[in-house]
Parts: structure tokens; C-alpha cells; sequence
């Protein structure tokens, strides 16, 4: 997906991926609210913004120590959840502007 090269029918592809769209909106709307999910959800630029340093460190520690990469990829999944749930109160406290809580730039009427 990196290099957006795939192979074989690309109708087929856009089918399945609107069918997985539609089917995660379809599930959602049957769960409704989930306090963690709606949480991460609200604050998700945060969480975006801190996983790919996360992963980039805890990544090789994850590949040494543990050898199936179904084992790395829930175990890392696992880590950026707990560490984006413990920063966000950190970072809503320190730097509101950037989850929009305040105003980054003051704009005043000229008027």
C-alpha cells in the first residue's frame, strides 16, 4: 500500500474497500458508544501524532524480544493505546491549542 501498487482488478479493490467502510460504519452504528473509542476519537490528533514515534522506538524492542508478528503487532498495538490514553490528559493540560481546546492564533474584530 506504501507505494500504491496493487495487482490484479482495481474495481475489485474499490468494491472491498467500500464493503469494509460500510461494514465498520454498519458496526459502529450497532455498538453506539464505547467511552474508550469515543475518547481516543475525540482526542485522535493526538494519538496521531505521537504512534509514529511510539512505533519507531518500540517497534525493534518488539521484533527482539517477541518472535511472531501477530504477538509484535497486538503487543504494539496494546502499547500506543495505553501510552495515547495516559499523554492525552498530559498534553490537553500542557498544550490545549493543539487539540483545538483554545485558540492557537488571536484574532480581535477590527471592526
Amino acid at each position: 500500500m506504501r507505494t500504491n501498487h496493487y495487482s490484479g482488478n482495481i474495481f475489485q479493490l474499490y468494491v472491498a474497500a467500500f464493503a469494509g467502510i460500510f461494514s465498520i460504519m454498519l458496526l459502529c452504528k450497532k455498538i453506539r458508544h464505547i467511552p474508550i473509542v469515543s475518547y481516543l476519537g475525540r482526542y485522535s490528533i493526538i494519538t496521531l501524532s505521537i504512534h509514529g514515534p511510539i512505533l519507531h522506538f518500540a517497534h525493534p524492542i518488539a521484533v527482539r524480544y517477541l518472535h511472531n508478528e501477530w504477538l509484535q503487532a497486538f503487543g504494539l498495538l496494546g502499547l500506543v493505546l495505553v501510552i495515547s490514553l495516559i499523554s492525552t490528559p498530559v498534553f490537553l493540560k500542557l498544550i490545549p491549542q493543539v487539540v483545538a481546546q483554545k485558540n492557537l492564533i488571536r484574532i480581535t474584530n477590527c471592526d
